[in-house]
């Protein structure tokens, strides 16, 4: 996954990238309320292309991560809401089957969001590469 940035400053090995962040959609010609919204973010990566104050670059992430991410968050409450619903089949029916087991899910995703996606988030390591 790539991200253009500029940087905004170099200190000694590292430099400071400003990214802006936006929805997928921003390119369209809708008029959504969050589509035109652009969020700044500032990050500061090892300075391994050689990259002066102002430079376009781009920021490099690796899939493996993303999809681990989206992996653990997004598969693996379904299949235990799955195998909870399985499990209380016969104890429990209808609707009250149905709340636990998004209940389930729900306090599954929030769990591992908060706790395992956060740190492969945070450990991500970046590659500075020169746009030009």
């Amino acid at each position: 996954m790539r991200a253009d940035g500029v940087v905004v400053s170099v200190d000694g090995q590292f430099a400071t990238v400003s990214v802006m962040q936006q929805s997928a959609c921003a390119g369209c010609s809708a008029s959504c309320a969050n589509c035109h919204k652009k969020v700044e973010h500032c990050i500061t990566v090892e300075n391994t292309a050689g990259a002066n104050v102002g430079d376009p670059v781009w920021l490099e992430s690796s899939a493996a991560r993303i999809l681990l991410i989206c992996c653990l968050i997004f598969v693996i409450p379904p299949v235990l809401a799955c195998v909870c619903c399985a499990l209380l089949w016969n104890v429990v029916k209808g609707v009250p089957l149905a709340i636990i087991s998004i209940a389930v899910a729900a306090i599954c995703f929030s769990g591992l969001y908060l706790t395992v996606g956060r740190k492969i988030i945070a450990d991500n390591r970046y590659k500075l590469i020169l746009k030009y």
